[in-house]
């Protein structure tokens, strides 16, 4: 059961934490603490407001980094804020970019869900890490890093594809081929379970923020108009489609103020949205092909009949599963909880592990 504090802002309560029960999922987009006893605790945008000051006089000494802000605090960075800060994405295409930057973050996150307090179980915690089994070790044993103080103790790594699985209800053991596919922030992960193993992986570092980039630089061509990633995320999610909807969808953008004071007004209707979307998912179908090849026959005859399941954030935008399915000629369904199943699963997974009934 997912508990009400799974947005920032809520009343934290130190027996929470009176066991190393902390999962943690580092994503490109948004990061989430969770604990197996308490549900989810907190998700928030993997953003940080980054201030910069040299120290020293003239300011030129060494730099000093601070956090101005975090999650949906430093998305309200604008130009207004001194020259000194900056909004940080802390993780690019699933992998550390700004250590420092991530590492604010992850103890900001642990401070607000413990009331600011320190862990009452160092040494003794076991945690779990949702790791995609693609990702190099370098990253992994970084991500680690960032992770085992909050933990207090043991950091456990949870398979995304398993911890899918998991969330999902499968029955992991039985003889035969599933697969799930991860579209994310920042990677697209496939994995294949069976018999309660992951038997085949994997994974390419093009996500929804592709998308989004995509979206804005067409935007940016076709009108004139300088926008914000976080602004063409809004149309993909407004009127972005892979596949045609039954209705038709519009809207409105507005240019720069000109010598009269009012900018002029464009329509942008999703057909256009969903070229350029299209454009952008390519590599993600082809990062789904090249997982397909050197499957074992009775595994993709098992995967023909039960469908592919799809998750994360990248898996709601509107036709997904209706254009894969069309492309590979299999069926491709959204499970349905896209934007928890992981973690969902990796409690559950982390339960199992601890001897206890999940």
């Amino acid at each position: 059961m997912i508990s009400p504090f799974l947005q920032e802002g809520f009343k934290p309560h130190v027996e929470w934490f009176s066991r190393g029960d902390l999962v943690i999922d580092a994503g490109t987009t948004h990061t989430v603490l969770a604990s197996r006893q308490n549900g989810f605790l907190l998700r928030c945008p993997t953003r940080v407001a980054l201030n910069e000051e040299r120290s020293g006089k003239g300011g030129k000494g060494e730099v000093r980094l601070s956090m101005a802000a975090y999650g949906s605090g430093a998305l309200r960075w604008d130009d207004s804020w001194p020259e000194t800060v900056r909004m940080v994405s802390p993780m690019d295409h699933g992998q550390v970019a700004e250590r420092a930057a991530m590492d604010m973050l992850l103890r900001a996150m642990y401070r607000q869900v413990r009331g600011g307090q320190p862990p009452l179980w160092q040494g003794r915690g076991l945690g779990g890490l949702l790791v995609d089994p693609g990702q190099n070790m370098e990253q992994q044993y970084l991500l680690f890093e960032l992770t085992q103080p909050l933990a207090g103790g043991t950091v456990k790594p949870l398979s995304i594809p398993l911890a899918a699985a998991r969330g999902a209800g499968w029955e992991i053991q039985a003889p035969r081929g599933r697969m799930v596919i991860d579209l994310g922030g920042g990677r697209t992960t496939l994995g294949v379970i069976s018999m309660g193993q992951l038997v085949h992986h994997h994974s390419r570092p093009v996500g929804g923020e592709d998308l989004d980039r995509a979206l804005a630089a067409y935007i940016e061509s076709a009108y004139h108009i300088p926008v914000e990633l976080s602004f063409a995320e809004r149309v993909k999610k407004e009127i972005g489609s892979l596949y045609p909807q039954e209705k038709p969808l519009q809207t409105v953008l507005q240019g720069s103020p000109g010598p009269g004071g009012q900018g002029k007004k464009f329509l942008l209707d999703d057909n256009e949205v969903r070229d350029a979307l299209l454009d952008a998912f390519e590599p993600v179908v082809g990062a789904i092909q090249q997982g397909f090849s050197g499957l074992d026959p009775e595994i993709c005859r098992d995967i023909s009949t039960d469908g592919v399941m799809l998750v994360g954030g990248g898996a709601l935008l509107a036709g997904t599963a209706q254009y894969l399915s069309e492309r590979f000629g299999l069926p491709f369904y959204l499970s349905a909880d896209p934007l928890n199943i992981l973690v969902k699963g990796a409690m559950a997974l982390l339960n199992e592990s601890s001897g206890k009934e999940s």
